[in-house]
């Protein structure tokens, strides 16, 4: 889908992001944007960075327990960050090197947690920076555990084995300049936080890669979204083409696509996989995904994208949720994004069904125009073009399934090889 980058700014993607990763654990992802603070104030200490280059070492820090959404119980922190930590630094770094722009910054990642005893012979450049992210998540996690009772001695006294003189030297000196630990539990420093990502610089096709990278950000928590999204995508795509929407239609259309569903990783996981009718309070908790969403993408991207992104439930006879906006009041990115939703629906497994073949699909959608809920136009187009659109989802679909797999197999390896 053709795309006019200029309509998210590189920080709004940044935050993003943050935004998508706290729905799926905050505590997680707050300690990730503190580890990154202190990351930032090391970095100022040393002085020799641009400030555009310690945003982009802040945004590593802030990210750098990805993986352990996919790979660990995320309510233990304590014991995925300081026994087993090896599998989410696996994860995190061939999640980063196959499905984001950042190959070349991965294994700063794989080596978050490594010792400097072990160090060696590895000439990775970035490897100061894994070492600084080491040190401040140990300090963070120290922290946070032991409150006032924590003292800078219980990491000086690791020197040369587990922590680099050069990580210690710059963390001291970065508390003798500003008050971090204070800054730390009054929350003041998300504001300097937030100022530096100001300084985020990302090109047109690093945008592009990130958006794709916030789309496999919703399948650390099922991977069924994934999929589901870049269905969703293609067949919005190929719609969108095919009733010659404009160039910024277009563009709102795949912003909306994209993060028309975050909201649902709040949602809780019995309720999602449930295999029966749903009771009136669970309908009403799954309905607050728009609620969610809305109000996280109403401040990342601009207006026109966040109402399409907000009306994918609503239906042209007004029976929809959560506004019961009527046909007359939406637009053509809107009206495809309902149509596009609802069949990628029909087309996924659900706990009480398996996937709805041409026919089935093609009827439900004649009995939902019969109802008065979509838009006579956007369903005579699908229908027609039906074999085409799906031709696309196919060579899409394929693509990212020989992705993910090389991922999963390589982190398999890694994980027995561990073991072993």
């Amino acid at each position: 889908m053709v795309t006019k980058m200029e309509y998210i700014s590189s920080k709004n993607i940044v935050l993003l992001i943050c935004d998508t990763l706290k729905l799926l654990e905050r505590s997680l992802m707050e300690h990730g944007e503190r580890t990154a603070y202190i990351v930032y104030k090391m970095l100022e200490a040393e002085g020799s960075y641009e400030l555009f280059e310690m945003a982009d070492f802040a945004f590593l820090a802030m990210i750098h327990d990805m993986g352990a959404y996919k790979t660990e119980d995320i309510d233990d922190m304590i014991q995925f960050e300081t026994k087993n930590y090896m599998a989410h630094s696996i994860y995190g770094y061939l999640f980063l090197k196959y499905l984001s722009p950042l190959n070349k910054e991965s294994k700063v990642l794989l080596y978050h947690h490594l010792n400097c005893e072990d160090y060696q012979e590895n000439d990775y450049p970035l490897l100061p920076i894994a070492s600084y992210i080491y040190l401040a998540d140990r300090l963070d996690i120290y922290h946070k555990s032991l409150g006032d009772s924590f003292q800078f001695d219980m990491l000086k006294k690791h020197e040369g084995t587990r922590y680099t003189s050069k990580a210690l030297f710059l963390l001291e000196k970065a508390m003798e300049k500003t008050p971090i630990i204070e800054k730390l539990n009054d929350k003041s420093f998300r504001r300097e936080l937030d100022e530096l990502f100001d300084f985020i610089m990302f090109n047109n096709e690093d945008k592009k890669k990130y958006l794709d990278m916030l789309m496999q950000c919703k399948g650390l928590k099922n991977d069924k979204t994934v999929m589901e999204t870049l269905i969703c995508s293609c067949i919005a795509e190929e719609m969108g083409k095919k009733m010659h929407l404009t160039g910024e239609e277009m563009a709102n259309l795949y912003y909306g696509v994209l993060t028309h569903d975050i909201g649902m990783l709040a949602i809780p996981k019995e309720i999602m996989d449930l295999d029966r009718q749903l009771t009136p309070e669970e309908t009403s908790i799954i309905r607050k995904h728009i609620e969610i969403e809305e109000k996280i993408l109403k401040v990342r991207l601009k207006e026109s994208v966040a109402q399409i992104a907000a009306t994918h439930h609503e239906r042209a006879d007004g029976s929809g949720y959560p506004k019961g906006l009527k046909d007359k009041a939406m637009n053509d990115p809107q009206r495809i994004l309902q149509l596009a939703d609802s069949v990628t629906a029909m087309l996924s497994i659900r706990p009480y069904r398996g996937p709805m073949d041409k026919s089935a699909i093609l009827k439900s959608l004649a009995d939902e125009l019969k109802a008065g809920h979509f838009n006579r136009r956007v369903v005579a187009i699908f229908t027609d073009n039906y074999d085409a659109i799906m031709d696309k989802v196919l060579l899409k679909s394929e693509h990212l399934i020989e992705m993910n797999q090389k991922l999963e197999v390589q982190y398999q390896n890694a994980i027995s090889h561990l073991k072993g």
